[in-house]
């Protein structure tokens, strides 16, 4: 079975490399720095006659070296030495041209005037975020909830009452290596006091 990768490793530990190999070619490159230790962002951007290297949206080393066949992400701490790897999140791509992600059904415990919709994201040259929300008194969406109703940015106003809210976040892009990110969201409201 051929070793095919493209890694940021310790090797024996101690120090970081980025390491690249094809199964004909191997290239390690020493990464200088303190690395270890303290979250970071690592990239890799593997492109057909290269691989490069990127901490905290710097590149750190770029090998000349091209890999055809397939390969998945992976994290691993091989060599057990009484320290942790630790993965936030991860990425890969080419991303689809579009998608959608639908949350689940809120409950506000009663009837409620719905505030403002506030979220975090991040969108690069090519990429889009558009979030709607739909509300409604059952605890299921059904055809007595209202339709999708759009949201012009963060921090605008869902205006409103019901019970029951979801949100919709479609995300697109039109470059198949950049995505946008939705990180979080939040929905305000006030629940309407009952009379006497």
């Amino acid at each position: 079975m051929e070793s095919l990768w493209a890694m940021f490793s310790t090797l024996s530990g101690g120090a970081l490399y980025a390491r690249t190999n094809n199964g004909t070619t191997s290239t390690n490159t020493l990464i200088p720095g303190s690395w270890l230790g303290a979250p970071h962002r690592f990239r890799i951007d593997w492109n057909a006659s290269n691989v490069v290297y990127w901490i905290d949206g710097v590149q750190v080393a770029s090998h000349p070296i091209s890999i055809t066949k397939s390969m998945r992400p992976l994290a691993s701490d091989f060599n057990i030495d009484g320290k942790t790897v630790s993965v936030d999140w991860l990425r890969m791509s080419p991303y689809a041209v579009s998608g959608t992600f639908l949350s689940r059904v809120f409950d506000a415990g009663g009837p409620a005037s719905w505030g403002t919709a506030s979220w975090t994201s991040e969108t690069s040259v090519g990429t889009s975020l558009a979030m709607s929300v739909r509300m409604g008194d059952s605890p299921n969406p059904d055809g007595t909830w209202t339709a999708f109703l759009p949201l012009a940015s963060s921090g605008a106003v869902i205006g409103g009452n019901s019970r029951y809210i979801q949100y919709q976040a479609v995300l697109s892009t039109t470059v198949a290596s950049q995505t946008a990110t939705l990180r979080d969201v939040t929905l305000g409201y006030t629940v309407s006091t009952p009379g006497p």
